[in-house]
């Protein structure tokens, strides 16, 4: 019987790359969330040495130095005017209070502000019952927020007679205007004014105007100092209390030493 001869295997060199590749594979298998865990953090370090100054101080630390103030709520204000009437007597009145006798056909055209001042340039139109006399207007107005001011608007106005109504013959918006106004009253071209406002540069200057025809142009320009300051008007809810210092004559005073000294 003849001898059984087993066959012989021979391993290529791919074959053994790719077990090889295979051994070093990650087992997709596994499940996630089975590694290893991080190593925990390192404890946190410690304030410095010197944390206490460091720290900010307290208030009550700071003794007579300044404090930052808490944001002051805006207080409601009242405008007083400074008048003075016919027989010489003067004070001070709440503006609420005044009412102006500026014709309502030209105190609609207000368009929401405060008429701060307003004098007359003079009369325009004719005697008869068709057409009356009218007065040409200058006024100054004041809108909301213009503190400090005493109007930031001031406009002139024209009796047509061809319509029948008032008109703006002049108007300036947007200044800083102080009081006096002043007005030269005229028939016609005859009538001026004049104005104290701050320019753009800072100045103060006192501009004349007048008419031409039924047109206002700026005449002449000054400078002018700044007017003072307004007194200012305070107001109280109650009175505060006055202590009242009694003086002490020379013999009250010889009479204290000489109990001091000699017993008596």
């Amino acid at each position: 019987m003849p001898p059984v001869v087993a066959p012989l295997v021979k391993k290529s060199k791919t074959s053994a790359k790719n077990a090889a590749k295979s051994d070093r594979s990650p087992d997709k298998s596994a499940k996630p969330g089975k590694e290893t865990p991080p190593p925990p953090p390192p404890p946190a370090p410690g304030p410095p040495a010197n944390w206490v100054e460091l720290s900010r101080p307290r208030a009550s630390d700071l003794g007579g130095e300044a404090v930052a103030a808490e944001e002051v709520k805006a207080v409601p204000t009242d405008d007083w005017y400074l008048v003075r009437t016919r027989d010489g007597k003067a004070g001070w009145v709440l503006a609420r209070q005044l009412s102006m006798s500026i014709p309502d056909e030209v105190a609609q055209y207000a368009e929401g502000h405060v008429i701060t001042g307003y004098l007359s340039l003079g009369k325009v139109g004719g005697a008869g019952k068709e057409k009356p006399d009218k007065d040409n207007w200058l006024w100054t107005t004041t809108s909301v927020g213009s503190q400090g001011l005493d109007f930031d608007s001031f406009r002139v106005f024209v009796w047509s007679t061809k319509r029948s109504r008032y008109e703006t013959a002049y108007i300036e918006r947007n200044v800083k205007g102080h009081y006096p106004i002043e007005a030269r009253p005229g028939n016609g071209e005859d009538a001026s004014f004049s104005v104290v406002v701050e320019d753009k540069d800072g100045q103060v200057y006192k501009k004349m105007y007048a008419f031409s025809g039924y047109r206002v142009k700026l005449v002449s320009k000054e400078p002018r100092p700044e007017p003072p300051a307004v007194p200012e008007v305070r107001t109280t809810g109650s009175f505060e209390e006055v202590q009242v210092v009694n003086k002490v004559s020379w013999a009250d005073k010889l009479r204290d030493v000489r109990k001091r000294w000699f017993g008596r």
